[in-house]
């Protein structure tokens, strides 16, 4: 394997997963244009806001997220991917604990009893 093949085993398995355009902007700085084109080529037509999580869910995400913190993102994304959670409401709840500082500068989810608000 080179890092182009693995780059596109790691889209298509993310895209298949529900990651949204803003996940793969990230990681791989793709266009909206490829986005597309990619779904296309995978046969994948949906449209609408993601599914809401239930809270569940949402602390599965998290602390997923957390236990693969030594990962790079992209794997940590194919992680949640992996343990079946919709990629674009995980992306969601991760963009919404940063955006509370609930994860650091990496990207981190605070540790258990450090002032954490998350409801």
């Amino acid at each position: 394997w080179d890092a182009q093949q693995q780059d596109q085993v790691d889209q298509e398995s993310l895209i298949r997963g529900g990651a949204s355009l803003p996940l793969m902007e990230e990681e791989f700085g793709m266009s909206g244009a490829d986005y597309a084109a990619l779904r296309r080529k995978l046969d994948i037509d949906t449209n609408g806001r993601p599914p809401k999580l239930s809270e569940a869910h949402e602390m599965q995400v998290l602390r997923l997220w957390q236990e693969h913190k030594a990962l790079p993102s992209r794997q940590r994304w194919l992680v949640l991917g992996h343990a079946g959670l919709p990629l674009n409401s995980a992306w969601t709840v991760i963009q919404q604990a940063r955006s509370e500082e609930e994860f650091g500068n990496e990207g981190d989810v605070c540790p258990a009893g450090s002032g954490s608000t998350r409801k």
